[in-house]
């Protein structure tokens, strides 16, 4: 059973990437952590430092899609829940980040969970 610490952050898809980051930061005060672009996809993580981080990425959105792509949990026993995994013959991935590991694992509806190393991927 994995330890859970917290819930480390929301990965989501946003219609427009910076209406939303700005929302997001004058509501909440969050900051702006790390932007980038990925397979042509901008994306940001904006946060507060081990309290929440928010991994949005920029697409046009049919209102039928889900806004929610993963769900990221931090946990104390890394080791012990990838042995629990393999044991238990789970299918997961895992991802070097670079100060992190991350495995991740779907639900029985289709939701994928990350499952972190450290919190917020390593980002303090």
């Amino acid at each position: 059973m994995a330890n859970v610490i917290g819930l480390d952050h929301l990965n989501m898809t946003v219609n427009n990437l910076d209406k939303t980051t700005e929302f997001y930061k004058d509501l909440f005060g969050l900051e702006e952590k790390e932007r980038g672009v990925w397979n042509g996809i901008p994306w940001r993580i904006i946060g507060k430092e081990n309290t929440i981080y928010m991994a949005m990425y920029e697409k046009k959105l049919d209102l039928k899609e889900s806004r929610f792509s993963h769900i990221g949990f931090n946990i104390e026993n890394f080791s012990e829940f990838k042995s629990k995994l393999i044991s238990e013959n789970i299918e997961f991935e895992e991802i070097k980040y670079p100060k992190s590991l991350s495995l991740y694992v779907v639900d029985p509806d289709g939701l994928e969970i990350e499952v972190s190393q450290k919190f917020g991927g390593g980002l303090h």
